[in-house]
């Protein structure tokens, strides 16, 4: 069943998974041209881990260059995805609920489609780092699950997932470390089944920890000086500590941090609809009282009433708020178990079945922190809010109604309304990506191997741009695209002379705009490329007037308009690329 929901939805959003101008194309170009030869870190600048980077080159380079080629790496990613959340999600809960948090995965986050900007699935991440990282990270922390009946060698292996998380993105190794420490942590306060102490699985975890990073890096150093190769190893922290970086609105407001008290009484709303409902639910519930016939009545009534007050009041629900009460209610989850662990009169195997829900909600409750205040499945929400998700579907079809029947009250009705509740809350989010996806109907991008379903507006401009350019920029010949648009350079096979793909203000701030312009000095591309990009969500609105002013001025001085396609870029809201050619020296 979730095979057959995957191949549906496979075949409704085809080719819709990529931006054709925004993130992903800097994923394809850099796989590409690492393909090509050119080094990360040195010929090619980046800020995250190596690890996801070069193993699409490694793809693109075996399997041939093309966007078909990193899809069917990302859908088998996806695949081994699934079945690892299964195998998870089935030691946490049961087989029903692991099925049913899976097939909400498939529907809701595995091909999501829920803003203008694609790239926000599994299929053409905006960050391959960010789902590289997921499937290492919750691996790491399965591995040590089952440490107890496989001893040390599966705590090195444990540590070396995690390690090679670390390779990928701060975000997703944070929480692979939350969740496998929690659980190692918790797993050291049992006896080992082996006899080995403490000490020793601890060694055994850190050491195979340790052992990615230091190979990546003397890797890495082979190719460039000790500090690029370490820079290149540490990958995104160095983002993570740049203050200045962190503190752009775009970031501070993903976290909900530029509206506290509007988000968090946003977030108690939400948290108190959660718990109205369930605790409605689980009094009908307990009301069935082990009647055969109450029991029938009542889950005929969850049914039909739910869908009633749903339908009644569908319009009046904000949907794209659904997530706010994520977090009390993961604090709430592993509150519990985790009292339960400590009891003294535990006995061992259900202190497993706790270590594993509480390092599971921790590992939740982590990936949630970067958007602690603005939880959303949308955006960055689908990998973020994705383990949360799945761990609230979990509690609402096992946790919570075997809790009740504990007391007699009826699993059945219990989990009769919590298919209602999930499958409103699918149907609304499908009904989202449908509208959205209409605007992509009829304009597809790129040529075969590469073919992409983009909206109206810059699909008829970015096709006309790849109808003309190549007349004007003869093939060797090199192009840079400022401040975003590195997917022209995929789709046109014209590469950047310069190491920088992206100028936006992350990229700008993280580098820096001397560095970029010496860049530019040093290597001038043959051509350049404005494309239209209103920045304002950065705090910035344009490049060239409200950042990144001395690169700009540079530009205009060393290069001369030949064309353009659309309006004039970064002068109005209206979109346009602007073709610039080297003036003879």
């Amino acid at each position: 069943m979730l095979l057959v929901a995957a191949t549906v939805m496979a075949w409704w959003t085809w080719g819709t998974w990529p931006d054709v101008l925004v993130d992903f194309g800097q994923q394809l170009y850099l796989a590409w041209q690492i393909a090509e030869g050119r080094v990360l870190y040195t010929d090619l600048a980046f800020y995250n881990g190596p690890l996801s980077q070069y193993m699409n080159a490694l793809a693109l380079k075996t399997f041939g260059v093309g966007l078909q080629t990193i899809v069917v790496l990302n859908l088998f990613w996806m695949g081994l995805l699934i079945l690892l959340l299964n195998h998870a999600l089935t030691m946490i809960g049961g087989r029903l609920s692991a099925f049913a948090a899976c097939l909400v995965f498939v529907l809701l986050f595995g091909f999501g489609h829920y803003v203008g900007i694609s790239n926000y699935n599994y299929v053409c991440p905006y960050s391959h780092e960010m789902t590289h990282g997921l499937i290492l990270s919750l691996s790491s922390m399965v591995c040590v699950w089952h440490s107890r009946r496989f001893g040390l060698p599966m705590l090195a292996a444990a540590g070396s997932l995690l390690g090679l998380a670390f390779l990928t993105k701060a975000e997703v190794f944070v929480a692979g470390a939350a969740g496998a420490g929690t659980a190692l942590l918790l797993t050291l306060l049992v006896r080992s089944s082996d006899g080995s102490s403490n000490l020793t699985r601890a060694a055994g975890f850190f050491t195979g920890f340790l052992v990615p990073p230091v190979l990546v890096f003397l890797l890495l150093r082979l190719g460039m000086s000790s500090d690029q190769a370490l820079a290149g190893t540490i990958g995104s922290w160095v983002a993570v500590m740049n203050q200045d970086l962190t503190n752009l609105a775009f970031f501070r407001q993903g976290m909900g941090l530029t509206d506290v008290p509007g988000n968090l009484a946003l977030m108690a709303a939400w948290a108190g609809r959660y718990a109205a409902v369930i605790i409605t639910v689980a009094l009908l519930s307990l009301a069935a009282r082990r009647s055969v016939v109450r029991e029938g009545v009542l889950t005929v009534v969850t049914l039909v009433g739910l869908t009633g007050i749903l339908w009644v009041f569908w319009d009046g629900i904000a949907w794209r708020h659904a997530a706010r009460g994520l977090l009390p209610a993961l604090l709430i989850m592993g509150t519990i178990p985790a009292v339960r662990f400590f009891r003294p009169d535990g006995d061992p195997g259900e202190r497993e079945r706790l270590i594993r829900r509480v390092s599971t909600i921790v590992f939740a409750l982590a990936l949630l922190g970067k958007m602690a205040l603005n939880a959303r499945i949308y955006h960055y929400g689908f990998v973020l809010a994705m383990p949360a998700t799945l761990v609230l579907v979990v509690a609402l079809f096992d946790w919570i109604p075997k809790a009740l029947r504990q007391y007699g009250g009826s699993v059945l009705v219990f989990r009769a309304g919590a298919f209602v509740l999930v499958a409103g809350l699918v149907f609304a989010y499908l009904s989202m990506q449908g509208q959205i996806m209409a605007r992509k109907d009829r304009w597809v991008v790129g040529p075969v191997g590469d073919r992409m379903r983009v909206d109206a507006l810059r699909g008829e401009l970015v096709n006309k741009a790849l109808e003309v350019f190549p007349e004007m920029i003869e093939k060797g010949q090199t192009l840079a695209v400022l401040p975003e648009g590195v997917m022209l350079n995929y789709l046109l096979r014209r590469s950047n002379p310069t190491p920088y793909t992206n100028f936006m203000p992350t990229e700008v701030i993280l580098f820096g705009e001397s560095a970029m312009l010496e860049a530019f000095r040093e290597h001038p591309p043959d051509w350049i490329a404005l494309a239209h990009k209103d920045t304002s969500e950065f705090g910035f609105r344009f490049f060239g007037q409200d950042y990144g002013q001395a690169l700009h001025a540079w530009i205009m001085e060393a290069y001369q308009p030949v064309g353009v396609v659309g309006a004039i870029p970064l002068k109005t809201h209206q979109y346009g690329i602007l073709l610039l050619k080297r003036k003879e020296s």
